[in-house]
């Protein structure tokens, strides 16, 4: 994995840990499946992404 990678807003990882301050272990892959990068993230940086219809119950 290269020494520095920069992450941008709008890229895709998945949430690998949790630690108690609401703050996460993200890692960010490619198609193939190989890790690019490892950062820890802030609850408020992340956004969820629905793959699946989400039906919103009014």
């Amino acid at each position: 994995m290269p020494a520095h990678i920069a992450i941008y807003r709008g890229q895709v990882g998945t949430i690998v840990m949790e630690y108690d301050n609401n703050v996460f272990e993200v890692d960010f892959s490619d198609n193939d499946g190989t890790t690019y990068a490892m950062e820890t993230i802030p609850s408020n940086q992340i956004m969820r992404l629905h793959y699946e219809l989400v039906e919103v119950i009014a």
